[in-house]
């Protein structure tokens, strides 16, 4: 039974039964100076246990799930604060493969010859208590073609999918530092990159044409003009119309920085 579950519940049925007994005259106690010290010690023992959880689990943080016969997938991942890195590999039968730091909770469903699946950052932590640095660091198949739906917190971020068949991705950051290498022989690739306070470094294949529009609010974007030429807040590489593989790019920041390249 996990702490961060218990512990308001716990407080709640204690208040409640000593607000009960005071009433009936069974007990005559200042009720702060028992709640405060009873808060206190489970405030104690969540943080204990939450710490003891954490040391558990960091012997058993991989996941890997199977392809099981999939032509297609959709991915979604919903993390907070931490380091993420994310590679193609080659795992025949696999989808995806890697090691969850700090926990994973994930979800799959099945639709046909698609896989749809959920990641999302371990729920196990109790208020501001994270029990220890969360870490993800996975591969995806080379092989099986993927749509990508990923927010992120104040996370320090490493998305290499040259290798990855990425048609579709949505990358949503805060406080963040990201760095993103697209998909290299894909075909059409669309991606939105929106950013809060976020400094986003994004590597395009030399083999990639891009067409990359741009909104933004107190940031700042560099980009490679020479390649990618600019008419107003679009940039777009001359062979873009006729090029075998070509990355269709937006991109919507508050405050931060872009780097494209």
């Amino acid at each position: 039974m996990r702490w961060n579950r218990l512990f308001w519940p716990l407080i709640l049925i204690i208040v409640g039964g000593l607000l009960l007994l005071n009433n009936l005259k069974i007990i005559n106690v200042n009720l702060w100076e028992v709640i405060i010290p009873i808060a206190l010690i489970l405030m104690g023992l969540s943080a204990l246990t939450g710490s003891l959880q954490h040391a558990s689990r960091k012997a058993s943080q991989s996941l890997s799930i199977p392809a099981e016969g999939a032509t297609s997938a959709r991915i979604r991942i919903r993390y907070g604060a931490g380091r993420v890195t994310v590679m193609g590999q080659d795992m025949p039968g696999q989808l995806l493969s890697g090691a969850f730091e700090g926990g994973v909770e994930e979800v799959i469903r099945r639709d046909g010859n698609a896989l749809n699946v959920d990641l999302n950052a371990s729920s196990d932590n109790w208020l501001w208590w994270d029990g220890g640095q969360r870490a993800w660091s996975f591969g995806l198949s080379k092989a099986i073609p993927v749509a990508l739906d990923i927010e992120m917190g104040a996370a320090e971020t490493r998305f290499d999918l040259t290798d990855v068949k990425v048609t579709d991705l949505r990358l949503k950051t805060g406080a963040s530092s990201t760095s993103l290498s697209m998909p290299a022989n894909v075909g059409m690739t669309t991606a939105r990159l929106e950013g809060g306070a976020a400094s986003i470094s994004v590597q395009i294949p030399p083999e990639v044409a891009a067409r990359i529009r741009w909104e933004g609010g107190i940031s700042s974007i560099n980009i490679d003009t020479k390649r990618f030429p600019q008419s107003g807040n679009t940039y777009e590489s001359k062979n873009y119309a006729e090029a075998k593989n070509k990355l269709d790019l937006r991109i919507e920041m508050g405050m931060g920085s872009v780097d494209i390249r």
